[in-house]
């Protein structure tokens, strides 16, 4: 292994995180990852043999200063968090914990082992909240306001200022992203696609009646293939300058009814959709998009995969998980 790149990334197991670590390891890194529960990284079957899992909790200081001080990494991506906006509202301190606290821990811990790693701190779109001005405003840039509407939101954004103060103020290496959505084989079903195509795959092997209830379907996003989203993170740490934030996004709006459609269509069966007001949200951002000029400017970077193909991905995914009995 000497001579390696050593990257550890934290959160692992996650969606985001299984599909990172593939790239990586196709490219000939070393890859360690931080578990927090080392009895759920079924999406990191397919490589376990490849990967060093660590055990650890991002929450606690002293065992990301063990980790470290262990792994002494090249490189950091820092994709542990909570990642749901509607659940951040019943759990607020938790959140804030887990994604705010975590980075401060992270930074602190760097310090402690004179960790000189190169650090990638995910944010989220949901940092911009509403633009007053609605589609006059789109597409979003990295200067455009930040307005959080969610403790989601608002855990990003102080995420953000903790990494931006330790990159210019104490000198560490990091480099910030804002992805906006993103979605592809393997995600959680509380995420909108996922959820989508599992609901009309279900209906399409006649195990469901043929009715999708749903919430609001005007917002717009600006979805971009998680694996078009691992491949910028990894042009970024390897040539993006610290201290700068990043969007990651295609800059083109999708409506959540146009992805329900889509679907519907890979499906060929003929489904009534349904509002239901319980699946309505307290609080909806209209549009998300985001304008990608930077990061293109700065890496190369644009997406590859079409919209079209990640919902076929995604769709075919659950297909295969019915067939192969999972």
């Amino acid at each position: 292994m000497e001579g390696k790149v050593k990257a550890l990334i934290t959160g692992i197991d996650g969606f985001v995180g299984s599909h990172l670590t593939s790239l990586l390891l196709g490219e000939g890194t070393q890859v360690f990852g931080l578990v927090h529960d080392m009895g759920r990284v079924h999406r990191l079957q397919a490589v376990a043999d490849r990967v060093d899992l660590v055990p650890g909790d991002v929450t606690r200081s002293e065992d990301l200063a063990r980790v470290l001080d262990r792994v002494m990494p090249d490189e950091i991506y820092h994709l542990a968090g909570a990642a749901h906006v509607q659940g951040s509202w019943e759990m607020r301190r938790a959140t804030y914990e887990v994604n705010f606290l975590a980075a401060v821990n992270l930074f602190e811990a760097m310090k402690a082992v004179r960790s000189r790693a190169r650090v990638l701190v995910v944010g989220s779109s949901h940092e911009y909240g509403t633009a007053p001005s609605g589609l006059g405003e789109m597409p979003l840039s990295e200067d455009s306001p930040l307005r959080p509407l969610s403790p989601y939101a608002v855990s990003k954004v102080c995420q953000e200022m903790a990494a931006y103060q330790a990159s210019h103020a104490e000198g560490l290496d990091i480099v910030m992203v804002r992805p906006f959505n993103h979605a592809g084989p393997g995600q959680d079903t509380s995420f909108v696609c996922a959820d989508f195509a599992e609901r009309v795959a279900r209906i399409a092997r006649g195990e469901a009646p043929p009715t999708i209830e749903v919430g609001d379907l005007a917002p717009q996003r600006d979805f971009t293939d998680v694996r078009d989203v691992v491949r910028a993170y990894r042009l970024l740490l390897a040539r993006a300058p610290r201290g700068e934030v990043y969007n990651v996004c295609s800059g083109r709006p999708h409506s959540i009814g146009e992805v329900l459609n889509l679907l519907i269509g890979l499906a060929g069966r003929q489904i009534e959709v349904r509002e239901a007001r319980g699946r309505f949200r307290a609080v909806e951002i209209p549009i998300l998009v985001g304008s990608p000029d930077k990061i293109r400017k700065a890496v190369g970077w644009t997406p590859a995969i079409p919209f079209e193909q990640t919902l076929q991905d995604i769709y075919d995914f659950h297909v295969n998980l019915h067939r192969a009995g999972v």
